[in-house]
């Protein structure tokens, strides 16, 4: 445990604040001003939540583990001549979502919920793979226009190099100042769409019309929004990690942590989604940046920042992915070889499928139905499982059983979000299937 608060804090914010703020100004498109503001602040209530019970799940298992130790040293030391007895400890250094399934429902259990963990952060790392072509082509046309470096596979091959290399990191926290660097581009942009937005306030043409084209699918889309919105404040597959690396922690700061990062991102997401959406109207495409010129001086800079900024926050899914993979595969140490090839195989892909796939929106949204599943519905109800085991053991620390259960109440209201936003995600893939 060596991440102190603030670096806890800009890890959290630079993690949520990827390639899903800038699908927010066409979400509040559909959803108009209020009701886009409303729900990117309901968004940030609910990771807020879940974040808060991922916690509180790590607790609980950690507490429950730590007295299965205690008693087997007592047995240790009535028959030491048992070699049943003789077992390893099973207090970890960190724990995974595994761990925390196995705790609950039994040893499979684990290995469903790690897959669901790394095709979870596989898809976040096709949205921000999705994101280098989108920026790259726009910079390298108005610099080399004609050149070979202005073709999409080109803007992908650049970006590959520095990702790759940025994933043979071990500890989330040795990202603490690269995520200064990210926060920093990600404010760039957000400011300098705000002011082109205020400095047409006073033409209203400017604004491009208000209502949404027919041509578009908007049924399809509208349910399209509600994951879109889910997935800009996601940073929860990690979470198990951020509390276990926490100095000094406890739920009650692990929550201060959490509220202050995710005020943060929402403050961001507000301010990109609302003012983009009042600049371009009906016309707002599911990237923001893609509806300013090539020739936009500040908007070409941003995009090369952004690049930048995605390029540090590509680590943050992968780690949570090579973890989960690990688990599967029951690899319990692994060695600086193997985490170079596994980022030989998954890199790659990732970029290879962000070669074919052009909509952010549609990724974005696509991947909200895997977070909420996990998130949302899957880690509240083994939340109440895991209290329930815990209160059921004398010895247990009254402390943390108080601490526990003073939070179980968001164990029970955040599998409706969950259900709204994986229905959403579901039902908006088939339409758009079928039609």
């Amino acid at each position: 445990m060596s991440a102190t608060a603030a670096s806890t804090i800009m890890n959290v914010a630079k993690a949520a604040l990827g390639p899903g703020l800038f699908a927010l100004p066409w979400a509040f498109m559909y959803l108009g001003a209020a009701g886009g503001a409303l729900a990117a602040v309901s968004a940030g209530i609910f990771a807020w939540a879940a974040a808060v019970v991922i916690a509180g799940c790590c607790e609980m298992v950690w507490e429950i583990r730590n007295l299965s130790y205690t008693i087997q040293e007592a047995d240790d030391e009535v028959a030491d001549d048992d070699e049943s007895a003789l077992v390893s400890k099973p207090v970890p250094t960190s724990l995974s979502f595994k761990d925390i399934l196995q705790a609950s429902y039994g040893p499979k259990a684990g290995y469903i919920v790690e897959a669901a963990v790394v095709c979870t952060t596989s898809s976040m790392l096709v949205a921000m793979a999705v994101l280098f072509p989108d920026y790259l082509q726009t910079v390298t046309e108005h610099w080399a226009s004609g050149s070979f470096i202005t073709k999409r596979w080109a803007c992908l091959v650049f970006p590959f190099i520095p990702c790759y290399c940025l994933c043979q990191l071990t500890k989330l926290h040795n990202l603490r100042y690269t995520s200064m660097m990210g926060q920093a581009a990600i404010l760039y942009s957000v400011i300098a769409i705000m002011v082109k937005s205020i400095s047409h306030a006073s033409t209203r043409s400017a604004f491009g019309d208000s209502s949404i084209d027919e041509g578009e699918d908007s049924y399809s889309h509208l349910f399209s929004v509600f994951p879109i919105f889910l997935f800009s404040v996601g940073f929860h597959t990690n979470a198990p990690t951020y509390y276990m690396e926490l100095k000094d922690r406890s739920l009650s700061k692990f929550g201060v942590v959490i509220g202050a990062a995710l005020t943060i991102v929402v403050t961001f997401n507000t301010a990109c989604g609302l003012t983009g959406y009042l600049q371009f109207g009906g016309e707002t495409k599911s990237n923001i940046l893609l509806n300013y010129s090539a020739t936009d001086t500040s908007l070409l800079i941003g995009r090369l920042l952004l690049v930048i900024a995605c390029v540090f926050s590509y680590p943050f899914p992968h780690f949570a992915s090579r973890k989960g993979l690990y688990q599967i595969l029951g690899v319990t140490d692994p060695t600086w070889k193997m985490n170079l090839i596994e980022s030989a195989c998954v890199v790659p892909t990732t970029f290879l499928i962000a070669y074919f796939t052009h909509s952010l929106g549609d990724v974005v949204s696509f991947t909200g139905g895997f977070v909420a599943t996990l998130v949302y519905m899957i880690l509240p109800s083994t939340y109440i499982i895991l209290l329930k085991k815990l209160k059921a053991q004398e010895s247990a620390d009254p402390v943390v059983v108080r601490s526990c259960t003073r939070w179980s109440p968001l164990a029970y209201i955040l599998p409706c979000w969950g259900l709204f936003c994986v229905s959403s995600s579901i039902f908006s893939t088939f339409y758009r299937i079928t039609h």
